[in-house]
């Protein structure tokens, strides 16, 4: 696979492909996807859903924008590279390997020779023709991890109970996404370079940053890489209408594209809330700085999606196009708080390069260790507690069923407690039934915070030690320091991982 990743310039920098777009690989690692686990049905990219509950903070676009043209940044991380394969009119063969009644889970053997796949490895079926087992078809349509993969078959955990045990056969579309080798990159953008005096790019005076990526990867070629882009903005006192002092002008990859922006680059004002969006700017791109052949066009627009109590996801949507109209490639550079740490600004956490070829390769570049940085939680909600007296357990709990992530190791939940007058306890339990200690606190709690305070944030994190235990339960409840007629409310996120 050749790799080649270059920049763009959204919000200060993120990374993208303008790039050869990536060939085929040999010898790709099989380990597990960075960013999070995938699970049975779902997408460990960030992505707005009616079932995640909407965060309650906003951000400041223009003033983000502009402080980290301003300040710079450097963000390292690691990369996983991706190709997708169809198979159309697939016939499949399927058993039943096992049913767990309780959780709600069969899980299947799949035999198909000449898959390619390995295990961790994602599976998306649709059209099925039949109901195998007895399984409604809308529970086999969607995205399943593979595991205990071989070259003839592969397993797969589907959320429904099977309604018998025999051996099916049926028809599928069937699309696999092979996971082709890792690395690692870190990018580097540098606050304006004051030493270049009375700058203009073409007649309109500007300040010039530079932005560096080194990449280093196993698997694809080249193994190491490094270049530099130079970015115009504004210099921060002349205005062209636009909402932001650092309006970018245009862009030069040492040794490859030029690009131009055409016309007003508008980043809206004021402060802007989860499912906000819209068009940024158009940039024309050429092969050199002369401009005289000219290479297309590259479209970016901005979205502002769910996140955590107290973060939103602020994404740029870069999407580029050849002269004839065809996408190239789209990349989609993520921003988050850190969900576990103080610091107030939003950073880069992840960019997910896609490119439009045969393999229909995707890069995706996660900058954050956490990846509760980098996905929305896979579980929230909002509750309301009640003081509780001493002695006493008015507990609601919230199901944790890990059935459906097969390589997950751990829960993390994040419960943000609003400023009503009564304090909160919250567990990690794995029965809704637990007896008391002498204390009355509930025995085999395995991970815990009590009397926590108005407008605290906790966070509770749980590594599995048995493998047996399929459904966790967060417990949540007024504490008995507070009165009994003491309320407050609280949001929640749990993460599997």
């Amino acid at each position: 696979m050749v790799l080649s990743v270059s920049v763009l310039m959204a919000c200060g920098g993120g990374s993208m492909s303008n790039g050869p777009a990536p060939s085929t690989v040999t010898n790709g690692p099989a380990s597990s996807a960075t960013g999070g686990s995938a699970s049975t049905g779902t997408s460990t990219a960030p992505a707005a859903t009616a079932s995640l509950a909407q965060s309650s903070d906003s951000i400041d676009f223009a003033k983000f924008w502009d402080e980290t043209v301003k300040a710079g940044y450097s963000r390292s991380g690691g990369i996983t590279a991706f190709k997708f394969k169809d198979f159309s009119g697939l016939k499949l063969r399927s058993t039943v390997k096992g049913v767990d009644a309780v959780n709600g889970v069969t899980t299947l053997k799949i035999y198909q020779v000449g898959h390619g796949a390995q295990n961790g490895d994602i599976l998306t079926l649709s059209k099925i023709d039949l109901l195998p087992h007895g399984i409604p078809s809308e529970f086999m349509i969607g995205g399943f991890e593979l595991f205990d993969v071989t070259d003839e078959y592969y397993s797969i955990n589907v959320q429904y109970v099977a309604k018998n045990s025999l051996a099916a056969e049926f028809f599928a579309e069937a699309t696999f996404k092979y996971k082709e080798c890792t690395g690692y990159q870190s990018v580097k953008q540098l606050p304006p370079d004051n030493s270049v005096q009375a700058l203009k790019f073409g007649i309109v005076p500007a300040i010039r940053v530079a932005f560096t990526v080194n990449t280093s990867l196993v698997g694809c070629s080249p193994e190491k890489s490094n270049f530099t882009t130079y970015k115009y903005f504004t210099d921060g006192i002349s205005s062209t209408g636009e909402n932001v002092k650092f309006a970018p002008l245009g862009q030069d990859i040492v040794g490859g594209m030029y690009s131009v922006v055409d016309g007003t680059f508008a980043i809206p004002p004021g402060t802007l809330k989860s499912g906000v969006s819209g068009k940024i700017a158009t940039m024309s791109n050429f092969s050199d700085i002369t401009r005289t052949v000219k290479q297309g066009k590259t479209e970016v627009t901005y979205s502002v999606l769910p996140h955590t109590p107290q973060s939103v996801f602020l994404q740029i949507i870069a999407k580029t196009y050849d002269l004839n109209g065809k996408v190239l490639n789209t990349a989609v550079d993520t921003y988050g708080k850190s969900t576990v740490t103080a610091d107030p600004n939003y950073n880069l956490v992840q960019t997910v390069v896609s490119y439009n070829n045969l393999n229909r390769n995707q890069v995706d570049i996660v900058y954050s260790s956490n990846s509760m940085d980098v996905k929305p939680a896979d579980l929230t909600g909002i509750g309301s507690i009640q003081g509780t007296s001493n002695g006493q357990h008015n507990w609601i709990f919230v199901p944790v069923n890990i059935s459906n992530y097969k390589s997950a190791k751990t829960i993390t939940v994040i419960v943000k407690l609003a400023d009503g007058k009564s304090a909160a306890n919250y567990d990690i339990l794995a029965t809704a039934s637990p007896k008391l200690n002498p204390n009355g606190s509930p025995m085999g709690s395995l991970a815990n915070a009590y009397n926590v305070t108005s407008g605290s944030t906790t966070t509770l994190k749980y590594t599995f030690e048995n493998n047996l235990v399929k459904t966790y339960y967060l417990a949540i409840e007024g504490s008995g320091s507070s009165a009994v007629t003491d309320t407050n409310t609280y949001f929640y996120g749990i993460w599997i991982d």
